[in-house]
């Protein structure tokens, strides 16, 4: 640049300065005033509205990116636990992890099911010694209490032991009794520790019996090894009907009368035959006791 163009410059840029002294003299202000007012300005926006728009931008920030950053860093951490936390147990196991939480559904019902059975039977035994003591306080029968330890498998055959024997007082022939006198067996051999009894409903067990009605009709149970009893011997002209009570007709040595034995459900008559037929259902099931009584009686020697 040459010197005519300097002082071309030079005299612009004291033009530029003389028209805004003119502009600040025409509002009454001096040139150190408008700088104070720029610094005042300045300080106020620095004072006034920048926190309020940083803190804006922080906000936004915030509710925007953070939760999408935390996410983007949770989810492959969540599935570095997940991994550590299956390759320790596999390491590791623990036997004794089997706790009520872990429980399945399935368990809990068939535990919750054992347990309402268990109760379901200790009420029937409950129920049964109470009949039995009832029983033999308006009796005076001479008894011994006792508990089934053992049954048969086979039905047919129909029998089970019981912890009383020759020691006690149990007797070959002696009748067995649950509930309010109901007879389910008969002792068939006894030890000096414990006792063979076969069921009434034994295949072969013959029971001397008779009918709870106004001629007292007398005749034999006699069991198949089902659930049933067949009674026989039933004179012809005896009048038989369904729901008559049997019970035991005292006519076997260690069996008393009036025990009961079951109720009539069908009569089989047959002109051409000497007998009758009946067919008798036990009014209690032995399969749902384990404790039993077994009386005592003194025939005297005899």
């Amino acid at each position: 640049m040459d010197a005519a163009g300097l002082r071309q410059g030079t005299a612009k840029s004291q033009e530029g300065i003389l028209f805004s002294n003119l502009e600040l003299g025409a509002w009454g202000l001096k040139p150190w005033d408008f700088q104070k007012m720029m610094l005042f300005f300045r300080h106020k926006f620095l004072t006034w509205f920048l926190p309020p728009i940083l803190l804006a931008v922080l906000i936004l920030f915030v509710v925007g990116c953070v939760p999408q950053g935390i996410s983007v860093v949770a989810r492959p951490l969540g599935n570095v636990g997940v991994w550590f936390s299956n390759l320790w147990e596999q390491r590791f196991p623990n036997p004794s992890k089997n706790s009520f939480c872990s429980t399945s559904k399935s368990e809990l019902l068939s535990s919750l099911a054992i347990d309402i059975s268990e109760f379901e039977s200790l009420k029937i035994e409950n129920e049964n010694l109470r009949s039995q003591l009832n029983f033999f306080e308006r009796e005076s029968f001479k008894y011994v209490s006792a508990r089934i330890i053992s049954r048969s498998a086979s039905p047919l055959d129909s029998r089970f032991v019981i912890d009383r024997g020759a020691d006690d007082g149990v007797k070959e022939g002696a009748a067995v009794i649950v509930a309010e006198g109901h007879m389910v067996g008969k002792v068939l051999i006894v030890s000096s520790k414990t006792a063979v009894v076969q069921t009434v409903l034994g295949r072969g067990a013959r029971t001397a019996v008779s009918l709870f009605n106004s001629s007292r009709t007398l005749g034999i149970s006699e069991g198949s090894g089902s659930t049933l009893l067949s009674l026989r011997f039933i004179p012809q002209n005896e009048n038989i009907q369904v729901n008559n009570l049997i019970v035991t007709s005292g006519l076997e040595e260690q069996i008393p009368s009036g025990l009961i034995v079951g109720v009539v459900t069908g009569v089989e008559r047959d002109p051409a035959a000497p007998f009758q037929e009946a067919v008798v259902e036990p009014l209690v099931d032995i399969k749902h006791f384990s404790n039993v009584s077994i009386i005592v009686i003194d025939t005297g020697g005899l």
